[in-house]
């Protein structure tokens, strides 16, 4: 299975952590965009820094994963922020709500 492995920075982290997550692959975000992120503490605003679409059954993935210094199953991004409103395309959500593994 494929998926979009997704870099982000929390907004209101000051000392700059960046956390992987994943979305559904190919979901089209890019660098830069906002997004929101379902973490151990509720939902957070992040910033996307870098994005690559692996296949979960290569060994890429887990090494991804590993580098990253995650923990499996990865936490997903929920929604898109675009002009300060979230995006919310059904599928896409209905996707993102399975299990990665």
């Amino acid at each position: 299975m494929f998926v979009d492995l997704v870099l982000c920075k929390h907004i209101d982290d000051l000392d700059g952590h960046i956390y992987l997550f994943y979305a559904p692959a190919f979901s089209g975000l890019k660098k830069g965009d906002s997004v929101i992120v379902d973490t151990k503490y509720g939902q957070k605003l992040a910033e996307v820094k870098d994005i690559e679409t692996v296949d979960t059954k290569l060994p890429v993935y887990d090494f991804i994963v590993t580098a990253a210094g995650a923990t499996k199953p990865l936490r997903k991004i929920i929604y898109r922020v675009i002009n300060d409103e979230l995006e919310y395309e059904e599928e896409l959500i209905k996707e993102m709500g399975g299990n990665n593994e």
